[in-house]
């Protein structure tokens, strides 16, 4: 599925690593059929979940159910896109703060895309969120943010 009006020429194709921030909401695919619409099957995409840790717990804390739904989110979305890109994989981690976790993991890995989504707040109003808002801030490669059309 091509979700974007370009034509399939190599210049459109990130080749090397794709980021993709996934949360365990309703448009997590969404953003992996974005990845799997800038990349090539050679493409490294990357998955990450961030578990954000309170201020007054210990960063390490084994906060066993916030893994198990992050684990179980990462195991469907790996097995829908591998069959493309048998190169993906999945990572979770535990931060104070999910931007400054995903800016991290942009760092270390040195992807030419990044994607990310933009969630629903309560009142039904569209907010970026604070999270997206630092990383589109301070983030240092190219970065697609995702809204869905439900917004």
């Amino acid at each position: 599925m091509n979700i974007f009006k370009f034509s399939k020429n190599k210049s459109n194709y990130y080749k090397d690593k794709i980021l993709v921030a996934v949360s365990g909401n309703n448009i997590d695919e969404k953003l992996v059929q974005c990845a799997g619409a800038f990349s090539n099957p050679e493409t490294t995409i990357i998955l990450i979940h961030v578990i954000i840790i309170q201020r007054s717990s210990p960063l390490d804390i084994d906060d066993e159910n916030s893994y198990n739904k992050a684990e179980k989110t990462l195991k469907s979305l790996e097995n829908k896109i591998r069959k493309i890109h048998p190169s993906t994989f999945g990572e979770i981690i535990q931060a104070r703060h999910a931007g400054a976790a995903i800016l991290e993991m942009v760092k270390i890995n040195k992807p030419k895309l990044l994607i990310l989504g933009a969630n629903k707040k309560e009142n039904e109003k569209f907010d970026i969120g604070e999270n997206a808002q630092f990383v589109l801030t301070n983030n240092i490669c190219p970065t697609i943010l995702y809204k869905s059309q439900n917004f």
